[in-house]
């Protein structure tokens, strides 16, 4: 977690890790369709946010603007969909059983 803080405060890194955050929503998306389609308008929405908000984040790093808010608001975004992928391998394997 602190590494991500580190990596946050460098603008370059900053940029690269929202574009990460952005391609992390697209994936969480797709997961999220091939895995669990009763998911799919949860993660639709996480996975907006996460293009729209990873697209201002790269913007503003790549501008050298502040970015403190966007760093708790990025580090929210990919621990809740991480937590979609959690419920995404929990629907995959009750539909398995």
């Amino acid at each position: 977690m602190w590494e991500l803080v580190r990596n946050l405060e460098d603008d370059e890194r900053a940029a690269q890790a929202f574009v990460r955050l952005a391609a992390f929503g697209v994936l969480t998306w797709l997961g999220s369709l091939v895995l669990a389609q009763s998911f799919l308008p949860l993660s639709t929405l996480a996975a907006l946010l996460a293009l729209v908000f990873g697209g201002v984040g790269w913007k503003a790093a790549r501008n050298e603007e502040p970015h403190e808010a966007s760093t708790f608001v990025a580090m929210a975004l990919a621990l809740s969909l991480a937590g979609l992928w959690v419920l995404f391998v929990f629907a995959f394997l009750l539909r398995l059983a």
